[in-house]
């Protein structure tokens, strides 16, 4: 059974809310106590930094946002805004609402917070993976970490590649480098057919070793030392 057949539990069908496209779950800087399990649709997790939004992950069906309510009673200031980016179903939960629910339904909750458990090691690896990947010195060798990054954290698997989310901004959240310099090595990739664009900041990534392979280029291209 997945988790939108339980949700359909009658001890569970009052915590199910519908977010039309475009609605905010919750913004940063609010506080907040509710966990998050999307049913279906998208949502767009999202920091605020100087006045422009830059992206931290797109999360799908079955997976969860504001983990935090698992670990205290008393409301947390939210780090990270989040819409949705489509028609949207999710369960919101607080720790009371779980407590209750662990008496009246406990299959259901044993069941729900596995998955969230399990959400949570697997975000834990990605970042370690991510601090991993941005120790070379060379910022060239960390643009292409970071698109990796993003293409095993929210890129969208399909027959010929990865279609991911790929922009300036959401990139600079991520690594400290020149914007310009930024702007140019993206401009390369999608010369060179490393990045292929879809649609406005949605890219497909066909082969990985590819993207790999363009640190040299870029380092000969770009690097301060090659001008």
């Amino acid at each position: 059974m997945d988790l939108l057949q339980y949700a359909e539990h009658a001890q569970l069908r009052r915590f199910v809310r519908q977010i039309d496209e475009g609605k905010y779950l919750f913004r940063q800087g609010q506080m907040g106590s509710s966990l998050f399990i999307i049913l279906e649709g998208r949502v767009r997790l999202v920091a605020l930094r100087k006045e422009s939004e830059h992206l931290v992950n797109l999360l799908g069906a079955g997976q969860f946002l504001g983990e935090k309510a698992l670990l205290r009673q008393e409301p947390y200031r939210r780090l990270y805004s989040a819409y949705a980016l489509l028609p949207t179903k999710v369960l919101e939960l607080t720790l009371n609402d779980i407590e209750k629910l662990q008496q009246a339904a406990p299959n259901v909750m044993v069941y729900v917070l596995k998955r969230v458990f399990q959400q949570v090691a697997e975000r834990l690896d990605r970042s370690m993976s991510l601090a991993k990947m941005l120790r070379p010195s060379d910022p060239f060798e960390k643009l292409v970490s970071v698109i990796l990054y993003f293409c095993q954290t929210f890129g969208k698997k399909v027959s010929h590649g990865y279609k991911v989310p790929v922009s300036v901004e959401s990139i600079f959240y991520h690594m400290d480098m020149d914007k310009t310099l930024l702007e140019k090595s993206l401009e390369l990739m999608v010369e060179r057919k490393i990045l292929k664009p879809l649609e406005k900041e949605l890219y497909l990534v066909s082969d990985e070793e590819s993207l790999k392979g363009v640190v040299s280029l870029l380092q000969e291209k770009l690097s301060p030392s090659s001008a």
